[in-house]
């Protein structure tokens, strides 16, 4: 080896292998540290929202301001420009679908209807309109799908399968009764439904919803 390349290596003790290496983990460590103030705004921001009951006199409220709202897009920009969209919706899922879960759904039909109707008109209802505002910049179909996985975490299905339950149960006195309200229910929220969940990426939700009406009707005809 000569001096000069004695000096060369004194100067650059890294490979070009490990430059790329060591410059790959200096980005990613500050994604990490980026993910990490998206989770910190998500969190001092967010308003725990109650418990999913129509009998709560809490009217939910959208708990970001402006300046929120653009300090989150500014760090999805940054991180999805670098492929790390997924980990701010991630993120958002992660908070969001903690803030409120519902009740367990009970044998009472009257307080399913009414609970039921509260979580799609409030609760459903702002979180759409929270996950457009926040990933707007970002095209339709992400803010759309982090709305339906945090709708779906939030225990959504578990009002689906309350109605399975009635509509598969065995006949009895009050059956066609609980069968007509959860009918009345469904189609009096079928146009907020279809608002809300009406996106290809919906699938998870729309199809056992429609395979809930069809066991009702089904179960209702059998009684009549």
């Amino acid at each position: 080896m000569t001096e000069h390349d004695l000096r060369l290596d004194m100067c650059f003790p890294y490979t070009r292998k490990e430059m790329v290496y060591l410059r790959r983990r200096h980005l990613s460590a500050a994604y990490d540290k980026l993910e990490a103030e998206f989770g910190r705004i998500l969190q001092e921001h967010s308003l725990p929202l109650p418990i999913v009951s129509s009998e709560s006199s809490i009217v939910a409220t959208s708990s970001f301001s402006v300046s929120v709202i653009q300090k989150l897009q500014a760090v999805i920009k940054r991180l999805s420009a670098n492929n790390w969209l997924e980990s701010c919706v991630s993120t958002y899922i992660d908070v969001h679908s903690s803030q409120f879960k519902m009740q367990e759904t009970d044998c009472c039909i009257d307080k399913w209807s009414k609970d039921l109707t509260y979580y799609m008109n409030n609760l459903l209802e702002i979180e759409y309109e929270l996950c457009d505002e926040v990933f707007k910049n970002n095209g339709s179909n992400v803010s759309v799908d982090c709305f339906v996985r945090i709708a779906t975490e939030s225990g959504f299905l578990d009002f689906i399968q309350f109605g399975n339950t009635v509509a598969e149960s065995q006949k009895d006195a009050v059956k066609l009764f609980k069968l007509l309200k959860i009918f009345h229910t469904l189609n009096e929220l079928r146009l907020d439904f279809n608002r809300l969940f009406g996106g290809k990426s919906c699938n998870g939700i729309q199809t056992p919803s429609k395979n809930l009406v069809k066991k009702v009707v089904h179960a209702a005809c059998k009684i009549l």
